[in-house]
């Protein structure tokens, strides 16, 4: 998904590099100055000025939202970018930049939704411009429009409903715009799951790593697409099959079917540490104690990656009593050599309770441990085993 910056330098790109390096007027374009008004450019070098020398937002604001109706395009468009670059302090100008998203200009208009975007949450009274902006002719500006609405988040829910429309449009970007957006609202979007899930199959992979990050954040309320995101782990794209994954853990408890799946993918080989961590996350997260899932977390435990064991010991822990199996690994585990590693899997085993029993006496030599955080875990730990 692109970025606001990217965003911003594209439309700067468009309106013209001349607004630092002044060439010679040329006929014909309205974003230039032209004899009819010479001293446009003079106010476009004005309106950087503000920028560069960091004038207070309380100052510069103002000035730069009466020039949103300069009648010069360039100038219109500096304003905005320029605005753009004072993000939330620009609050004062949104009722100027609503209006300016119906500017003739086609790149003013674009620069203004860049520079709502850019404002985000407080911004939230241009929603409904906005959606305006969003059914406009205008490809970039659609896309533009569409950013800006995930930027304001969960205020802009009541553009859910034409967002989720734009997943079906022929413009890759504005598919992807769209469902990046719906998942910054997050639950708020959740009558959009069903569209969410049919854009899992789209062509364009920009846009099902953002439908799965959509999930993502919608998180409970998107149960519906379990199976989907679980027939995702096996995505071409690396960055989906980790959204996926994660999508799964954000779901919580009711993803319990995909345990099977997630499971595969922590004990497979070829997956990268990752995609192995995102899984055990998101097994610890489901909390299912199964004779598929405590093994491949507790196999997990003797990973010569760091970050893998830890998080399969964590998981462990967020299991609970169910996840007994586990417990002699887990004592194997408590001499790891990453203290980090050492404090979880105490942890895991007071999270498992009397199950735990049988690690009393490692336990107890661990509270000799150098590291202070692991002792304090292997103390707590005790106590929770003997039902102290």
């Amino acid at each position: 998904m692109r970025t606001f910056l990217a965003l911003v330098i594209a439309a700067g790109l468009a309106a013209g590099s001349q607004i630092v390096h002044a060439q010679a007027p040329i006929a014909g374009d309205p974003g230039r100055p032209g004899p009819a008004d010479s001293d446009a450019l003079q106010r476009r070098k004005a309106i950087v000025a503000l920028a560069a020398n960091k004038v207070a937002p309380d100052t510069a604001v103002p000035t730069l939202a009466r020039m949103l109706r300069d009648p010069d395009a360039g100038v219109r468009r500096t304003a905005a970018l320029t605005l753009a670059t004072y993000g939330p302090s620009a609050q004062g100008a949104v009722a100027d930049l609503a209006a300016a998203l119906q500017d003739q200009d086609p790149q003013a208009a674009v620069a203004s939704a860049i520079a709502v975007g850019a404002i985000g949450a407080p911004a939230r009274q241009a929603v409904p411009a906005l959606l305006v902006a969003l059914q406009s002719t205008n490809a970039p500006l659609r896309q533009a429009s569409a950013v800006a609405l995930g930027e304001i988040g969960p205020d802009a829910a009541a553009a859910a409903p034409v967002l989720t429309s734009r997943l079906a449009d022929a413009d890759a970007s504005l598919r992807e715009a769209a469902a990046a957006a719906l998942g910054k609202i997050g639950p708020g979007a959740k009558e959009s799951v069903p569209a969410l899930v049919k854009s899992l199959g789209d062509p364009d992979e920009g846009t099902r790593v953002a439908a799965i990050e959509a999930l993502v954040n919608i998180g409970p309320d998107a149960t519906s697409a379990i199976p989907d995101l679980a027939r995702k782990l096996a995505d071409p794209s690396a960055s989906a099959r980790l959204k996926a994954a994660q999508a799964l853990g954000a779901i919580g408890r009711d993803a319990s079917s995909a345990a099977p799946s997630l499971a595969a993918l922590l004990t497979s080989k070829e997956a990268k540490p990752d995609l192995r961590q995102a899984a055990a996350q998101s097994l610890g997260a489901i909390g299912t104690a199964s004779p598929v899932t405590v093994p491949a977390l507790a196999a997990a435990l003797g990973d010569d990656d760091d970050d893998l064991r830890h998080a399969a010991a964590y998981a462990i822990g967020d299991i609970g009593p169910g996840a007994v199996a586990a417990v002699p690994a887990l004592i194997d585990t408590l001499d790891d050599d990453d203290e980090e590693v050492r404090s979880e899997v105490a942890y895991a085993l007071g999270a498992i309770g009397p199950g735990a029993v049988a690690a009393i006496p490692d336990l107890k030599e661990a509270l000799d441990d150098e590291d202070a955080t692991v002792r304090k875990a292997v103390a707590e730990a005790l106590g929770r085993i003997q039902g102290r």
